[in-house]
């Protein structure tokens, strides 16, 4: 991605030159310059014409005609100079001489007394410095400096601080926190488009930052809006008479790229074979010169559609698009890439043997170039792989050694392959350590299942276990990504296959196993909310940012003497900071750190059972815990379940009576290869697609549904189960609220029933009644702390690309957004959400289930009842009423639902299909909620008045007589 580094130094000397002067003297062509000013401006104007190599010559003519005293420049003249200065270095290669004159430039005396505002643009270079020099952390710090500074100026540069901002977001995307890189970089974007739209080169750059980061994180509709804005702009770009046509070629190629980038991230095959042609007619157009300068760009496009055909599996084309890579003349780079690509795409469509040719050609040309690190590894162990696919399993076994041998630096044996720990790999933490940890567990779980040999199973395990920690220490240094979510989920399917194997593993091996899973799910769980809710999270972002840059700063010190001193006092700082987001509300609620499934399972009663689901990337796993044991199965493969959940949705949904057919597929898939006890409450915590399941619907022989013969509830996570009361409550509430809004006058329909649906539970436990306009955002968040129960029947708004901006919908159309909720304080027993599907958000990697109820959750609400479809009016208001007398009885909440379903297929035999009662859902805490809440000291200070006022009475009567 460009860092735009000659134009910010351009525009960041000529701006510095520019706050110099003194805005109450006369214009400087009314006073001759000094010898100093002259000499400045005669460096800005070789600046623009010459090399850097030829400008650094000039620059340090000058420095020694400054240490001669031949030259006094004033404080702010020599800022200015010395930030021309260290530009000019690290343009050259010479970042390590640059950073030592930044240190020698901060000591000067004369420099001390300007304002610190002054300072920005040398803030500004020495982060450039400590970028090209590998000290990224450094590089942020610095850049968050000049930004600061730059901000604080009355009038500072836009154009400045905007490529500051960029320069910070690459900083950012390099140390892998992408959250806070698109963060800067949309800041830089959006002062760019107010202040320099006609600025084709910036503007260019920038949306391809975002653009390439966007669609990295995997931000559909982002990427969308971005690809279309630029779209837009080359139209107007094209009109202008200012730029020359290779201006409009390379922003035409920056077009290409971004829109191969969303294709592919959006699995577009017909638009991206349209863009190809395209790109060939382009470069044909284009004379020799610069379609050979150009022509990465050609090869970049064609690995783009070969990847999104081997995702889509269409290997044939996937391998036509590589192969289309030969037609351009290739470096050993290229070459190296084309020969691995083509690799990867021939072991998918299990062409062994001619996937090995390609990676040993790969590894050839990676042995020419000198090049021995984790890529090289990384084709290693695909040879491996294919090497025992061929029947050489003793060669594979031979060539996993050898690699760990080499990435260890010691001579090991395949036996000290089950002995590795984490601490072997001195820090060598990447994605590409983690993929080759993964591949090796791969291996040697095949060769388990071959042989069924206890030291094959070990040596899996082990490697599985280390991809594990490894994955949880990478994940610390950076923010969430699709990516990393696609290799946590390989590692779960590794990982849960062997606990799996029962005969192989104790209960304990499981526990530790589990322990480390949670701890990394709900880490991610942790980063996409942080990464989500940045801005307005405040102080938590800013201590999140400051532990990882200070963690990364640490990392890169060496372990000499002089060294240690900083160590220690940047140990001390991740001590603190890492104590005060210990204490932060949102770490509490996600964090799995001071979770232990031992514990966890102590506390379930005798009468509950946990059914937790894992989707792997293969595979599906299930986990049910009870007070006596852990029982891990396989389910089904990944794609055969997706499948059958999606097809029983639909004939619920469309009404179809076939529902039955995938109600006990489904059924024997998922709970037929558990013990689960009849009678027993049965938690159940879903996983990816499976949100999207009422598990109530599914039939063993399709006579009696599921919630016929148990009741069931759902929870978020383990460590929300254990999260029973998130805020206590001290005070003594009213029972029950009820909102029903009217729509009139707004996009939203009115819902049939809602208001007599509200009024009647009300006056049924004399609670109050919001509705038509009193049901107002305003009304209800003034009543969150005074009812135990918060009835909402209402519309829901979801939005599938921008989540977090879905929202509850009350009357004018008022919405309160998942995103609020976050922020708020909202400590209801119970929140009933009897809208249209309100459980259901968009289904994102490393989050499960992006939902109001889990946003209620965290605002402190104990458990939330919503719907997994649009339920029927009518069937929606029966089947409430049910519930709130099954409540008013004394019920456990999951009970009482669990028994409002019941009484509703006894009472309509005609409305037995799940359309009409299967919808709702409960989530959280499930004790009883009692009607009356009255402290025991007032109905003690009752009794005792009323027997002194009977006393008296008597004593009076007594008397009379």
């Amino acid at each position: 991605m460009p860092k735009l580094s000659w134009l910010f130094y351009l525009s960041l000397s000529v701006f510095l030159l520019f706050i110099q002067t003194d805005s109450n003297a006369p214009e400087s062509k009314e006073l001759p310059p000094s010898t100093f000013e002259w000499q400045l401006s005669v460096l800005e104007k070789q600046r623009e014409e010459l090399s850097p190599e030829m400008l650094l010559p000039e620059i340090e003519k000058l420095d020694l005609e400054i240490q001669l005293g031949v030259l006094k420049p004033n404080p702010e003249e020599l800022i200015q100079f010395y930030v021309l200065f260290l530009e000019a270095l690290g343009e050259n290669d010479q970042a390590e001489k640059g950073l030592k004159l930044a240190s020698e430039v901060a000591e000067k005396a004369e420099l001390q007394a300007m304002a610190p505002e002054k300072w920005a643009g040398f803030y500004a270079a020495q982060g450039f410095l400590y970028d090209e020099s590998g000290q990224t952390a450094k590089a942020v710090q610095a850049f968050e400096k000049a930004v600061a500074l730059f901000e604080k100026q009355p009038e500072s540069d836009k154009i400045t601080l905007a490529l500051t901002l960029n320069n910070l977001g690459y900083a950012y995307y390099n140390l892998g926190f992408q959250n806070k890189a698109i963060l800067n970089y949309y800041k830089a974007f959006n002062i760019i488009k107010d202040y320099a739209i006609s600025n084709f080169k910036n503007v260019t750059s920038m949306v391809r930052n975002i653009v390439y980061t966007e669609c990295e994180y995997g931000n559909k509709q982002a990427s969308a809006d971005l690809v279309n804005f630029f779209d837009n702009y080359i139209q107007e770009a094209e009109k202008s008479d200012t730029l020359e046509a290779d201006q409009i070629h390379l922003m035409k190629i920056n077009q290409h790229l971004n829109k191969s980038q969303f294709f592919e991230l959006v699995r577009d095959s017909e638009n991206m074979e349209k863009l190809i042609l395209e790109v060939e007619d382009f470069m044909q157009e284009m004379n020799p010169e610069f379609r050979t300068a150009r022509h990465h760009y050609q090869l970049t496009i064609y690995e783009s559609a070969g990847a999104l055909f081997k995702v889509l599996e269409q290997y044939d084309k996937s391998k036509f698009y590589y192969q289309k890579m030969q037609d351009i003349p290739l470096s050993n780079f290229y070459q190296m890439k084309y020969a691995a690509n083509l690799a990867l795409v021939y072991y998918y469509d299990k062409a062994y043997s001619r996937s090995l040719e390609y990676a040993e050609e790969s590894l050839r040309l990676l042995e020419e170039m000198g090049y021995r690190g984790s890529s090289t590894y990384t084709v290693m162990v695909l040879k491996a792989e294919l090497l025992n696919n061929l029947g050489k399993g003793e060669e594979a076994k031979d060539l996993i050694v050898r690699i760990y041998s080499e990435l260890l630096e010691k001579e090991l044996s395949e036996g000290d392959l089950e002995n590795l720990n984490y601490r072997d790999f001195n820090g060598m933490n990447t994605d590409r350590h983690i993929t080759i940890i993964i591949r090796s567990g791969n291996i040697y779980r095949d060769f388990f299942r071959k042989t069924g040999h206890k030291s094959d199973f070990n040596r899996a395990y082990n490697f599985y276990q280390l991809a594990a920690e490894m994955f949880h220490e990478y994940y610390l240094k950076g923010s969430y990504n699709a990516w990393l979510e696609t290799l946590n989920k390989e590692i779960k399917g590794g990982v849960l296959s062997l606990l799996a194997e029962t005969s192989m593993v104790n209960q304990d091996s499981i526990i530790s196993s589990l322990n480390l899973l949670e701890e990394n799910a709900s880490q991610e769980l942790w980063k996409k909310f942080v990464s989500k809710n940045e801005e307005t999270l405040g102080k938590t972002a800013q201590m999140i940012s400051e532990f990882n840059l200070k963690q990364l700063e640490l990392e890169g010190l060496s372990d000499s003497i002089s060294s240690q001193s900083e160590k220690r006092e940047l140990k001390l700082a991740l001590e603190k900071i890492g104590r005060d987001i210990a204490e932060e509300r949102t770490f509490d609620f996600f964090s799995g750190a001071d979770f232990d499934m031992k514990v966890f399972q102590n506390l379930i009663p005798e009468d509950e059972q946990v059914l937790k689901f894992y989707v792997a990337d293969k595979e599906v796993f299930g986990v049910l815990i009870n007070s006596q044991e852990f029982v891990v199965r396989q389910l089904g493969e990944v794609k055969i379940l997706e499948e059958n959940v999606n097809h029983l949705r639909a004939s619920i949904l469309e009404i179809k009576p076939n529902y039955s057919k995938y109600s006990q597929a489904l059924f024997h898939a998922l709970l037929d290869p558990f013990s689960i006890e009849n009678g027993k409450r049965l938690q159940i915590i879903p996983d990816d697609f499976l949100h999207l399941l009422p598990f109530e619907v599914l039939s063993e022989d399709g006579a009696d549904f599921f919630i016929e013969k148990i009741p069931i509830a759902y929870q978020h996570s383990f460590k929300l189960l254990k999260y029973r009361n998130p805020v206590e409550t001290s005070f003594n509430p009213d029972f029950l609220i009820g909102f029903a809004p009217s729509y009139e006058g707004t996009p939203f329909s009115d819902i049939k029933n809602n208001l007599e649906e509200t009024k009647r539970i009300v006056s049924y436990h004399s609670g109050e009644a919001k509705v038509g306009k009193e049901a107002s955002k305003r009304n209800f968040v003034a009543s969150f702390a005074n009812y135990r129960i918060h009835h909402l029947a209402m519309h829901t708004e979801q939005l599938e690309e921008n989540f977090d901006q879905s929202a509850l919908v009350f009357a004018n159309a008022e919405r309160l957004k998942l995103d609020e909720l976050y922020q708020m304080n909202f400590p209801s027993e119970m929140v009933v959400l009897s809208a249209c599907n309100t459980g259901v958000g968009q289904l994102q990697p490393g989050e499960g289930l992006a939902s109001l109820s889990r946003a209620l959750t965290f605002a402190g609400v104990k458990s939330s009842v919503y719907s997994l479809w649009e339920v029927p009016d009518k069937e929606t208001s029966e089947l409430m009423i049910f519930f709130y007398e099954e409540i008013k009885k004394g019920l456990p909440k999951d009970q009482a639902l669990a028994e409002s379903k019941r009484r509703f297929l006894k009472e309509n035999p005609l409305k037995k299909h799940p359309i009409f009662w299967a919808g709702f859902v409960i989530n959280g805490q499930l004790d009883p909620i009692q009607a009356t809440v009255f402290p025991v000291w007032i109905g003690v200070l009752g009794v005792l008045i009323f027997a002194g006022l009977g006393l008296y009475f008597w004593r009076e009567k007594a008397r009379y007589y």
